[in-house]
């Protein structure tokens, strides 16, 4: 008797150490409010020289989501049709968005976000500001 209700003890006292130390998830992340679906307007342009005509602008609406990623980091996924390409943001607990120290843009609340991604190269910069609204 004395065997299965110290059997009994390690099963429970082992299902409690498992159910607290087998969950990543902090519901004390404050990453946690800007995570979910979002709606993206992506308002981008640039200038190449060596193109016909040299600049060229427009605006993209897309369907997308921020997750989690490593500490301190959130990944934006502006368009679900192609996960493959990201941005990835340190941020911090006021929202603030930003990439190897320069600050990139803002989760302004729990529901809209925004940030600028530049790139191009040598002779074709360009530059997205991106708007975010959170799905309901």
């Amino acid at each position: 008797m004395h065997y299965k209700m110290n059997k009994k003890f390690q099963i429970i006292f082992a299902f409690f150490i498992l159910l607290n130390v087998g969950c990543k998830k902090n519901p004390f992340d404050y990453r946690t409010k800007y995570i979910g679906d979002y709606d993206f307007v992506n308002s981008w342009s640039y200038y190449c020289m060596s193109s016909t005509p040299p600049s060229n602008s427009g605006v993209i609406y897309t369907s997308g989501r921020i997750e989690h990623e490593k500490e301190d980091m959130i990944k934006v996924v502006r368009d679900a049709s192609q996960p493959a390409y990201y941005d990835l943001f340190l941020i911090d607990k006021e929202g603030n968005l930003s990439v190897g120290g320069s600050y990139k843009g803002k989760c302004d609340n729990k529901t809209k976000m925004h940030f600028s991604v530049t790139g191009g190269g040598l002779g074709c910069p360009s530059s997205s500001t991106i708007t975010g609204t959170k799905r309901k």
